[in-house]
C-alpha cells in the first residue's frame, strides 16, 4: 500500500478517534450536569460538582460549553432535538391538522412527562433568583418546538378548508396547553400517566385548538367518538 495513503488513513483514524473521545466526554459532562440539576437544582450545582461525577477539568467544560449556563442551554437544546426527531417522522406523510396535532401531541407529551417536567421544575425553582434561566429555557426549548410544529401545520392537508390561518398561533397554544397539563398533573399526582391517558388528553387539547381557531368550531365539537 502506498505509504502516503497509509499515513493519511492513519491520520483520519486518529482524527475520528479524537472526535469520538470529545463526543463521549461531552456526553458524560451533560449526563452529570443533568443528574445534578434535576436532583439539587441549578443554583445548588457547581462546576466542581459536575467534574466530580463526570471527570475532566474546568477548562474542558469551559471550552465545550462556556460556563454553567451554557451547560444548561446544551441540555435544553438536546432535549428539543429529541422532540424534533419525533416531529420529523411525521413530516413525510400528508395529514390533516387534527391528525398532526393528535399524533405529534402524543409523542411530545410522552417526552414532556419523561424529561421536560424536570426542566420545568428546575426553571420554576430558579425563576425568581435567575430569571435569565427561564428566558433561556423558553427560547431554546418550547419556542423552538412551537416553531417546528407550526411549520408542519402549514403543510396540513386541510388547513385551507378548515380556515386555520395562523399555524404558529395554533402551535403555541397547543404546546402551551400541553406544558400546563404536565405541570398540573405532577402537582396533583406526582407520577406519569398511562399511554391511554396521554392519548385522551392529547385529543382533548387538539380539539380545543381546532374548535377555537378554525371553522371547525361549527362542525367539529369535542365528543367521545374521537377517542375510539
Amino acid at each position: 500500500m502506498d505509504n502516503t495513503f497509509t499515513q493519511a488513513l492513519g491520520a483520519s483514524d486518529h482524527h475520528r478517534g479524537r472526535r469520538l473521545t470529545a463526543d463521549y466526554r461531552r456526553q458524560k459532562i451533560l449526563e452529570a450536569a443533568k443528574t445534578l440539576f434535576f436532583k439539587n437544582g441549578y443554583a445548588a450545582t457547581s462546576i466542581d460538582d459536575i467534574i466530580h461525577i463526570s471527570g475532566g477539568s474546568r477548562r474542558c467544560i469551559y471550552d465545550m460549553f462556556g460556563n454553567k449556563r451554557g451547560l444548561f442551554n446544551a441540555l435544553v437544546r438536546d432535549a428539543s432535538q429529541e422532540v424534533f426527531k419525533l416531529l420529523d417522522s411525521l413530516d413525510a406523510t400528508p395529514m390533516t391538522a387534527e391528525s398532526l396535532l393528535c399524533q405529534s401531541g402524543e409523542r411530545i407529551l410522552m417526552e414532556m412527562f419523561s424529561v421536560e417536567w424536570n426542566f420545568m421544575r428546575v426553571v420554576i425553582m430558579e425563576s425568581l433568583a435567575n430569571p435569565d434561566l427561564t428566558k433561556l429555557y423558553h427560547e431554546n426549548g418550547p419556542i423552538l418546538v412551537e416553531q417546528k410544529l407550526g411549520a408542519l401545520l402549514e403543510k396540513s392537508s386541510d388547513r385551507e378548508s378548515i380556515g386555520l390561518r395562523d399555524c404558529r398561533e395554533a402551535s403555541a397554544l397547543f404546546v402551551g396547553m400541553m406544558r400546563n397539563a404536565v405541570y398540573s398533573h405532577y402537582l396533583a399526582f406526582n407520577d406519569q400517566p398511562s399511554s391511554e391517558e396521554i392519548r385522551t388528553l392529547t385529543h382533548r387539547l387538539a380539539h380545543v385548538v381546532l374548535y377555537g381557531l378554525t371553522q371547525k368550531n361549527k362542525a367539529f365539537p369535542y365528543n367521545q367518538q374521537a377517542h375510539s
